[in-house]
């Protein structure tokens, strides 16, 4: 049995809070909770998770409600949840981040504080920022992005590191990155969620 640690997380709050409980609340089997708490792999330390985490950077299509999307880039994430026997269970989600496009996003609002505390808040982060090599601060909200998260129920075959991945839930969720010129864009990342996470 793995040494694990429960997430902790602030269900309200900050940008980073709600995209936090977006990603770990509200699609990973949200009716588990808290019977099934959510917790991090391997290590009571949060900054051993992060060397867990996977990346691939190169290019490549997925399909989210039947249409298709440029990932530039893309992210495995491993965490565990617990089944109904009460064992812990590997369990990993996708990140992929599609290109963005060209236009502008009105009124972009903060969404990666300087300072992440709680452990949600961390990864969460981590997931933002991830979108560009080196790491941006410089990712925004776009306005009302949480009422916009769409859910895909339907099952996916995505692509990581030359590799078919079967995704069982996924999830799409807008942001504004920063473009080469210094511009905030509309961009989207796409999260997927492999196995009896999302479920």
């Amino acid at each position: 049995m793995p040494v694990s640690q429960e997430l902790t997380c602030n269900t309200t709050g900050t940008e980073l809070d709600k995209f936090a409980k977006v990603i770990f609340a509200d699609n990973i089997a949200p009716y588990r909770s808290p019977a099934y708490p959510i917790v991090n792999p391997s290590s009571p330390s949060i900054d051993d998770w992060f060397r867990l985490v996977q990346k691939d950077g190169r290019g490549g299509r997925w399909t989210f409600k039947k249409q298709d999307y440029y990932i530039a880039r893309s992210l495995r994430i491993p965490y565990y949840v617990m089944d109904p026997d009460g064992q812990e269970v590997s369990e990993h989600i996708l990140v992929g981040y599609v290109e963005p496009a060209e236009q502008g996003v009105a009124s972009p609002g903060n969404w990666t504080p300087a300072t992440a505390s709680t452990d949600c808040q961390k990864i969460a982060a981590f997931i933002v920022r991830s979108q560009a090599n080196p790491f941006s601060l410089n990712v925004k909200t776009v306005p009302n992005w949480d009422a916009r998260v769409k859910v895909n129920t339907f099952p996916e075959t995505w692509q990581f590191r030359g590799s078919p991945v079967n995704i069982e839930k996924s999830i799409r969720v807008p942001y504004s990155p920063v473009d080469d010129a210094g511009n905030n864009v509309r961009a989207v990342m796409l999260l997927g969620y492999e196995g009896s996470g999302a479920y």
